[in-house]
């Protein structure tokens, strides 16, 4: 049987989607890119924050409209059921099955299906249902596949028990779950059988692991080309860790997500942490890992948030020039406590905000990046870019643009997180290897985020 898979939200819900796919390769499915041959459509959904709530709702409607003609099977899978199983339930009857893969224990998996009601081929049904209802991720692990090669994904916990006021992932996965080394040294493992040339630690927060010391030593042991954590705690970074980081050959790249920098925010938000702690903590960085470069995200048009505090914000950010911002509008989420403030900004205003800020942000990168013109730097390479139009775009940034004989490929700097920041455009005359790091000279720099360049 085929399997055709849509992936929604983070990185960390990758992991489990990745996951299910090995397991459904494991018991004789076949995933397939084209769901008019699929006898499985699976949506793996996120609830995180509104958008991701209607990006499942509109991905699963297009399902059940594609499975009147093509007549596969629909399974809705993850966080979106995880938080509104009753409300999907009744309002998708279309949908065969649910399956919970968000519940952090490695063991259970709560299912729901509708046997026969919905499901036209009744002895195909039973089959997936077998299949589905043996599911466990602690199983999974030994089949899990990458969609992103070279990239792979380690997560190492799951939940959270920080209870950040705005934040609806306790609700959804409750609180903080820690795999053990065993089960990590076999995702480490799968990883390195699986080829995967880059590894990022992840989890809602990696600094809350009580074993990441051993975690990063073992992740070490492995030799991979690149290796990043991401989901940096700020008030839980310690000079030990920035300098284990040193010490392991981790990337210079540090994913810490402030949210904001106003006290009197961050105590709304539930973050317990100030400013004061926030500019320590970057002294501390430049010292014990001067080369790295930052990553954060903020959340703008929280209860509190004034022209006052947004000025406060742009002046941090212009002291201390961080690499990579992400910039969101904040969402009410039911259940949160941020959700008995009132909302006094319009989701306009709020969006308006976000986009000033992305603007402002973007000079402050490209000042950082332009630093790295016609320097000679490290790429790794990750996939071939075929499209004609891409490579004709590209070539018209130099002299000699017949570049029809060349290969193209996306690439980055080891400061640079794969599909989240910029990258580097490789032309090529010879084939490279995907995974492979080369030196290349950034010869061309492409306001505000990208390099192109010719090996």
């Amino acid at each position: 049987m085929k399997a055709y898979v849509v992936s929604l939200g983070c990185p960390k819900n990758q992991v489990d989607t990745e996951q299910f796919i090995g397991y459904l390769l494991k018991n004789n499915f076949e995933l397939v890119k084209d769901y008019e041959k699929a006898d499985l459509y699976i949506i793996n959904t996120c609830s995180f924050i509104y958008p991701a709530k209607k990006e499942a709702i509109e991905e699963i409607l297009k399902a059940i409209e594609l499975k009147k003609k093509y007549k596969f099977f629909l399974g809705v899978l993850g966080c979106f059921y995880r938080r509104y199983k009753k409300n999907l339930i009744s309002n998708f009857p279309e949908v065969d099955f649910f399956i919970d893969t968000a519940n952090p224990s490695l063991d259970k998996t709560d299912i729901y299906y509708r046997f026969g009601k919905y499901s036209e081929n009744i002895s195909k049904f039973l089959k997936i249902l077998w299949i589905l209802k043996n599911f466990t991720k602690r199983k999974a692990v030994k089949y899990q596949i990458f969609l992103n090669y070279p990239v792979g994904y380690l997560k190492i916990s799951d939940g959270c028990s920080n209870r950040c006021s705005y934040c609806s992932i306790p609700l959804i996965k409750g609180n903080f779950v820690f795999y053990d080394l065993s089960y990590i040294k076999n995702s480490l493992k799968k990883m390195k059988e699986s080829n995967i040339k880059e590894v990022y630690i992840c989890a809602q927060d990696t600094t809350a692991h009580p074993n990441l010391f051993k975690i990063l030593e073992l992740v070490a042991e492995f030799n991979f080309l690149r290796k990043k954590v991401l989901y940096l705690y700020p008030n839980k970074i310690k000079a030990e860790l920035l300098k284990l980081l040193k010490e392991l050959n981790f990337d210079p790249y540090l994913e810490i997500p402030l949210q904001h920098v106003n006290f009197r925010i961050l105590k709304l938000m539930g973050r317990f942490y100030t400013k004061k702690d926030i500019y320590n903590l970057f002294d501390k960085i430049k010292k014990y890992f001067p080369e790295s470069h930052i990553r954060s995200t903020f959340i703008l048009g929280h209860f509190g948030e004034t022209k006052k505090s947004l000025e406060e914000l742009k002046n941090f950010l212009s002291t201390y020039k961080l690499t990579w911002v992400g910039f969101f509008p904040y969402y009410k989420e039911e259940g949160t406590k941020s959700f008995l403030y009132p909302d006094l900004l319009s989701p306009k205003i709020k969006h308006k905000i976000v986009e000033e800020f992305y603007e402002f942000q973007s000079y402050i990168t490209q000042n950082i990046l332009e630093k790295y013109i016609n320097k000679r730097e490290e790429v790794i390479i990750d996939f071939e870019i075929k499209d004609n139009y891409i490579k004709s775009d590209l070539a018209s940034y130099f002299k000699d643009s017949n570049f029809k004989e060349f290969y193209l490929y996306q690439g980055r700097l080891p400061f640079e997180a794969f599909s989240l920041d910029g990258v580097v455009y490789v032309f090529s005359k010879v084939k490279l290897q995907v995974g492979s790091l080369i030196k290349v000279n950034l010869e061309k720099f492409l306001p505000p985020y990208d390099f192109v360049c010719i090996v």
